[in-house]
């Protein structure tokens, strides 16, 4: 179990039972087709592994404000948005992003 733990990307606290999901760069991708596939394929994955292999309560997502074309992709697969953080970091360019929170819980 140890090993599919380190091979997840993201942070756990198996206290709470709670999940980040960092993203994969699937930056390539966003100029294919297929885009809103692969990110459904990652998302159904890691919720498997979350919910089902680990039980953990709770996996969420925070994302810079950067690429709106994934919230939709986050809604349909279950998840719903928590938070916005306005104005949340500071980029490279001095320029403050929000930060958008989506959350899915174990409901099983």
């Amino acid at each position: 179990m140890n090993k599919l733990i380190d091979k997840l990307h993201g942070n756990f606290n198996f206290d709470k039972k709670l999940k980040l999901i960092n993203y994969i760069n699937l930056n390539e991708t966003e100029k294919q087709d297929n885009f809103e596939f692969h990110w459904s394929t990652y998302l159904g994955l890691i919720e498997d592994v979350a919910f089902n292999a680990l039980n953990l309560h709770k996996i969420y997502t925070y994302a810079y404000d950067l690429r709106p074309n994934l919230y939709p992709i986050f809604e349909e697969a279950g998840f719903n948005q928590e938070s916005v953080l306005k104005e949340h970091i500071k980029t490279e360019k001095e320029e403050y992003l929000d930060v958008i929170t989506h959350a899915k819980l174990n409901r099983v």
